[in-house]
Formats: structure tokens, sequence, C-alpha cells
């Protein structure tokens, strides 16, 4: 008991004089080792090893403690759910950005459609003051279908499936299996048009955290849950400049994010409890579709400014199995302005096949993606 009485006086003494240094994760998880009055033999080993860390590796070992890859986690979600609405508008894009032919040539167009695409890309959450990097690699694959009423009214139902496999470093790995169902409609007379779409998502998660304090090292598991409700509206218009028609455009995003309590287990006593938490966020995009017209090929670039109406923090709480009460751990503090571009090839819309590719992507503060897509169509 002596022995690691010495322990925790050491830790805290080389603590305390950081103190300004840490961050909100780092403090929290810093006052709960020292609520630590009784240490267990290995709880006293563990207070030993972080009295002996640098001060660097002092503050990256709090970091590991905190849990903070869960924030990252959410975050990826979010992504990932966007990206499936934007497949749902890809799969339209060749009826948006083409001009709607007069009534008089309505027998000729399409009456309904099926389609299937596939997309695969990186999202990279970079290091902040409050948590570290974090690299996901992903992939979507989606297929829908839908009816044309009228010439000008579509309405259509989409399911998607895809992974993320996430990369903290040497803070650990996990893995994400997305599940998605979602209705949308398009409204393409003369002069303009209006999208919209709603969907429902949801997630199983495999979460391994590591921890490594000098020799001494950690592994804890964790299979956390998640659902999410997103839907997407947008209203542009048609003019023209020389050969290209340009649609500027006025969206409305939104998110809620519903994860499930779960317990680690593996790596006693650093095992954490995550509480369940939800989150949700709002976004305006103001932007331009531009396209010309190649008579059997259209070229369409995408540029929006993508700005959240809300708060961009969100707060997990979580507690140590072993010790200690519960406390707060922040996410990767981004920004409010994102800046989204596009460039698709797409073959125009008629009877019978056609087809589509583009690149996208989106870089904001301490956060970016991009993706390739890919999809056909059939036609009827």
């Amino acid at each position: 008991m002596k022995n690691q009485s010495l322990y925790l006086l050491a830790f805290i003494t080389l603590v305390f004089p950081l103190f300004g240094e840490l961050n909100k994760n780092q403090r929290n998880v810093q006052e709960q080792l020292q609520s630590i009055t009784q240490p267990t033999p290995q709880e006293g080993m563990i207070l030993n090893e972080l009295a002996n860390l640098e001060e660097k590796e002092l503050q990256h070992a709090l970091n590991q403690l905190s849990g903070e890859q869960y924030t990252s986690l959410a975050v990826a979600h979010e992504i990932t759910g966007s990206n499936f609405l934007h497949h749902i508008y890809a799969s339209l894009r060749p009826t948006i950005i083409t001009e709607p032919c007069p009534y008089a040539c309505c027998s000729e167009l399409p009456i309904g459609g099926i389609w299937l695409q596939g997309a695969g890309g990186q999202t990279f959450i970079n290091n902040c003051k409050h948590a570290h990097n974090t690299l996901s690699n992903n992939y979507l694959v989606s297929a829908g279908a839908h009816f044309i009423y009228d010439c000008d009214l579509t309405f259509g139902i989409a399911a998607g499936y895809g992974e993320n496999h996430l990369d903290y470093h040497r803070d650990g790995k996990g893995k994400s299996r997305y599940g998605f169902g979602g209705l949308y409609g398009l409204y393409r007379p003369l002069g303009y048009y209006i999208f919209a779409d709603l969907a429902y998502g949801n997630s199983s998660n495999t979460l391994k955290r590591h921890i490594q304090l000098n020799d001494l090292g950690f592994a804890s598991h964790s299979r956390p849950e998640s659902h999410e409700i997103l839907g997407y509206i947008e209203t542009g218009m048609d003019c023209f400049l020389w050969d290209l028609l340009v649609q500027p455009f006025l969206g409305l995003e939104g998110n809620a994010i519903f994860c499930s309590r779960n317990k680690e287990w593996g790596g006693s006593p650093l095992n954490l409890s995550v509480s369940s938490h939800s989150f949700g966020n709002v976004y305006s995009h103001l932007g331009a579709h531009i396209t010309m017209d190649m008579s059997y090929l259209l070229v369409s670039a995408d540029v929006t400014w993508k700005f959240r109406l809300n708060p961009a923090h969100h707060k997990i709480a979580v507690r140590f199995q072993s010790f200690g009460d519960k406390f707060n751990i922040k996410d990767v503090k981004r920004g409010q302005s994102y800046f989204e571009g596009a460039l698709a090839i797409v073959t125009p819309t008629c009877r019978g096949f056609n087809a589509y590719a583009e690149i996208s992507g989106f870089v904001g503060y301490h956060s970016a993606a991009y993706q390739g897509l890919i999809g056909v169509k059939l036609n009827w």
C-alpha cells in the first residue's frame, strides 16, 4: 500500500504542473485518475507508468484513456449518411441537368427507371486540440427504382449498404457496417427543379481502443450501434450562359444520429462505459451546377458552400468501469463552413441504358473527404 500511495503522489506531482497545457478531455481523465485513493496493484502500475512519461507522451496517454475514438466514430456516421443522400441525387443528375423536352415529345421520354451505383473514398478527420487524427476508408453500394408521372414528376425508393474501416493510428481501429433506405422525389418542369429525399440508416460497429503506457499495454473492445434519420431538399433554376446550363441552387440538409449505450471489455481496469447519446446538425447549401452539353455526353461540375447552422461540438458522457465518475469527452472541433465540389460525366437521359461517373469531395476545418462514383441506369 505504501508503494501504491507513492505512485499516486508521483502522478499527481507530475500532472498538476501540466494542468494548463491539457485540453478538456485530458483534464477530465486526469480528475478521474486522481480520484483513486486506494489503487489496486494493477491501478498502481498504471499510475506509476503515467508518472514516468514525458510531457507529450503523457498528454497522448490521457487522450488514449479518454475514449475520444467514439466522437470520431460519430462524425464518420454523419459523413456516410450524407454520402448516401448524394447517391440518390447522382441517380437523378441526368434529369436535373438536362433541359426538359416540351410536352409535345413526352411520349419519347422515359416513364421509369432502375439504377445501381458503387462508390469508394476516404475521409480525414484531422488533429486538433481535443482529438487526434482519424482516417476512414469507405465504400457504399446503392440501388433504386422510380417512376415518372406526367413527364416532370418523379418518385422513387432507394437502398444502400456500406462499410467504413477506421484507423485511429496508434490509438486503435474500428469497422462500421451501414444499411440505408430512403424515399425521393423530383419535380422538373421547364425553367427550374425541386429535389428532395428522406432516409433512415442503421450501423453496427466494432471498435478496438489501444492504450500503451511504455511497456504496459491494454486493448478495450466494444460493439456500439447507431441509428440515423436524415434528409435533404434543394431547389434551383435554369440559366444559360453561352453553351452552358448554369443552375444556381439553394439546399437544406438535416440529420439526427442516435447512438446506443455500450460497455467495453478486454482492457480492465481501463474499460469505459459509454452512455447513450444523440446529436443532430442542420446545413445550408448554396452553389451552382454548371453543365456543358456535348451532344452524346454531358459534362457537369458542382460548386457548393455548405454551412452548419448549429454549433459544431457535441459531447459524449463516459465512465471508467472500475473507478471514478462520469465525465464528458468532446469531438474534433470542425468549422461551420465547408466547400464541396464535384465533376461528373453523364450520358443523356433516354430510353435504354445511360451511365455516369463522378468524383466529389469536400474540405473543411479539421476534416476533408473525397469519393469516386460510377452508376448505370435502365430507363423505359
